[in-house]
């Protein structure tokens, strides 16, 4: 798999693969995956740096559908990521390319991006320099998400009843949590939305799918985005779990959340996109996942738990 990648950036760069080696550098645990840091060097120079990425899944359902969904992204990686870099035109993005992956393993090699990860927005706060690199990646952000969500694919419509499932399963898990009006309140207002949302032909789009601060590069000529999982989702759907992410990890400062959203929003165009069916439905799955989840770790994620409950409740 590293000789593919080698072979495919000798020819990008028009260099002999016989003069190319790579060597690996620091290795990265992270809790689903691990990272060994790759550089391919000629005898000259440095002539790129990539990622070198295992990952892990948990052995349920759960794990297995995760599984199934990076199989189907990295097989798609190619091609959209192409199509999402004609459409960005003078914007300065940039996102990593899949350059060798094996189907069963699912190891991947990636090319690098010369930046470092936003991680939490606070940090970029203290400085006039740090603002307006982090209010320049969220417009980014919000541009890209809306390049994404153009990109043309095969009918998506099908989709609709995978994501309708998904959210069953959800609310089945997290219902018997809530008093039974507000699980009633919760079914009805969770099928209002997604019939509303079914109604747009093109309600149904390609997204991100984890796009967190975490996946944004800041890098000194423009982001960079990491980690596309182009799964199909309701329109809305990064932007819902962006901002939020943005808003998770920043709010001890609320008018530099503020600040963040407003430029996420205006790189995507739609001010009112908050307001959308799509956005509202991807809101409410979010919260379910995130119940779902914290329920898992004990009486401290219940805790926690319940203020999702209550942020559900609070919306029905």
């Amino acid at each position: 798999m590293l000789q593919r990648a080698l072979v495919t950036l000798a020819d990008k760069h028009s260099l002999d693969p016989g003069s190319l080696s790579w060597t690996v550098g620091d290795r990265t645990d992270r809790k689903r995956s691990t990272l060994f840091h790759l550089t391919l060097r000629s005898p000259e120079a440095t002539v790129a740096t990539a990622w070198y990425k295992t990952p892990y899944f948990p052995a349920d359902e759960q794990g297995s559908r995760h599984l199934d969904r990076v199989r189907e992204a990295l097989k798609r990686s190619d091609e959209l990521g192409s199509q999402f870099m004609e459409r960005v035109g003078t914007v300065p993005i940039s996102l990593n390319v899949t350059l060798a992956f094996d189907e069963d393993s699912l190891e991947v090699v990636t090319l690098g991006l010369d930046g470092e990860p936003m991680g939490n927005p606070l940090r970029f706060a203290l400085s006039s320099k740090g603002r307006e690199r982090a209010l320049a990646a969220c417009s980014s952000v919000g541009q890209a998400i809306q390049i994404v969500e153009s990109l043309p694919h095969e009918d998506l419509s099908t989709e609709r009843d995978r994501i309708w499932r998904d959210t069953e399963r959800k609310m089945e898990s997290v219902g018997p949590l809530l008093p039974d009006s507000d699980r009633r309140s919760l079914e009805s207002t969770v099928g209002e939305l997604f019939e509303s949302a079914s109604t747009d032909p093109n309600g149904v789009t390609l997204a991100h799918g984890d796009l967190s601060p975490g996946n944004v590069i800041i890098m000194n000529e423009g982001t960079g985005l990491i980690d596309f999982m182009w799964i199909p989702q309701f329109r809305g759907f990064d932007l819902s779990r962006f901002i939020h992410r943005l808003r998770y990890t920043t709010t001890s400062y609320r008018p530099w959340t503020s600040a963040l959203t407003s430029a996420v929003l205006d790189g995507y165009g739609d001010p009112d996109a908050a307001t959308k069916p799509g956005w509202r439905f991807s809101d409410i799955q979010r919260l379910l996942a995130t119940i779902q989840r914290l329920e898992r770790k004990g009486e401290g994620g219940r805790r926690s738990a319940g203020r999702a409950l209550a942020e559900i409740r609070a919306g029905l």
